[in-house]
């Protein structure tokens, strides 16, 4: 029996799957089934894999179009490893890619998920940005957004099995990883272990981005409730500002409301510290809760006009801030714009 099972879904993914498919095949680390399932590909991706004669390559084919999370769940049920390192068709895994994460689940049986930085880049290879996140802030930053790259992840499938693998639905990684995190511990390695490539195709970039916008939101509130009550509810202008999304509140600015949605970032935070987890350290959670307020407050200082950047500094309590601010621009001039 292999050690791990990369399971990897394909639908009409010609363009990119060749690379893919090297990128596993050319692991340091040798002992995989790559679990390759067709979800009814239309183009030349079968053929593309047919071509191929290593005896790790394990092809199913869905006799109909299932879709991803059916099709992932399909995977996982057949796996032939207790640990299934995600990838798809279109991304490129370093050499030491599963050798590294292999290492780390072994030498730490109580991870459930392990996730890694990527390297994000374009349709031709070029290098766009590096995300490159903290396992200090995943625990507190995962309730409001998915910071997880998909393609990056290595879990173990019984773990996965016991939250009820992916859902039906849209954002199907995210809302699993929400499933996964209440009873589970993840982390995430510093390393840049996956090219995660932003096509067309891309969730972002496709025609069904706003639909996934919209099952992660309804996810967000979800683990809202579980933290606050399932009474909880926020403004849903306040909710696309933890997601990042400011201008709700900017245009035109509603100081107030921004002020409201920095201190509410605090209720969040007592509640999460008072929720019994796995992952709950409060260390932690104090940081990546000071780190997001403060990028509250700096961005919509940022988007608002000089008349209401005194307001917003007074009421958040940045007196400092707000000394220096006098200090650059003069109270006279200061006063002329009100």
């Amino acid at each position: 029996m292999p050690k791990v099972t990369v399971l990897m879904p394909v639908f009409n993914a010609e363009k990119y799957l060749r690379e893919a498919i090297d990128s596993i095949l050319n692991q340091s680390f040798t002992d995989f089934e790559l679990l390759i399932i067709d979800d009814g590909s239309t183009d030349s991706s079968l053929d593309i894999i047919n071509s191929y004669s290593d005896n790790r390559i394990r092809l199913v084919i869905n006799d109909q179009n299932m879709g991803i999370g059916a099709t992932l769940n399909k995977g996982i049920e057949l796996a032939s490893s207790d640990l299934i390192a995600r990838m798809d068709a279109d991304d490129i895994s370093l050499p030491e890619r599963l050798e590294k994460q292999y290492t780390y689940l072994e030498a730490h049986p109580e991870c459930s998920l392990l996730s890694s930085n990527v390297e994000v880049i374009s349709e031709t290879g070029e290098r766009l940005h590096l995300y490159q996140r903290d396992s200090k802030l995943f625990y507190f930053n995962l309730t409001f957004y998915c910071w997880i790259y998909h393609p990056s992840v290595m879990y173990r499938r019984q773990h996965v099995i016991d939250v009820g693998m992916y859902p039906s639905t849209l954002s199907e990684d995210y809302r699993l990883w929400s499933k996964l995190i209440r009873k589970y511990l993840i982390h995430n390695l510093d390393d840049i272990l996956i090219k995660y490539r932003l096509t067309d195709e891309s969730v972002s970039n496709s025609l069904m981005a706003e639909e996934y916008i919209e099952a992660e939101i309804i996810q967000v509130k979800e683990n809202l409730c579980h933290f606050a009550g399932n009474d909880y509810t926020i403004p849903d202008d306040w909710l696309e500002a933890y997601r990042n999304y400011f201008d709700p509140l900017c245009k035109p600015p509603r100081v107030k409301d921004m002020i409201s949605c920095i201190k509410e970032l605090d209720v969040i935070t007592t509640h999460i510290l008072g929720k019994e987890n796995v992952n709950r350290d409060s260390d932690d959670i104090i940081l990546a809760a000071n780190k997001k307020k403060k990028h509250l407050f700096e961005s919509f200082l940022k988007k608002i006009p000089v008349k209401y950047k005194a307001q917003l500094m007074l009421q958040t309590g940045n007196y400092i801030r707000l000394v220096r601010f006098f200090s650059s621009w003069g109270f006279k001039k200061l006063k002329n714009l009100y």
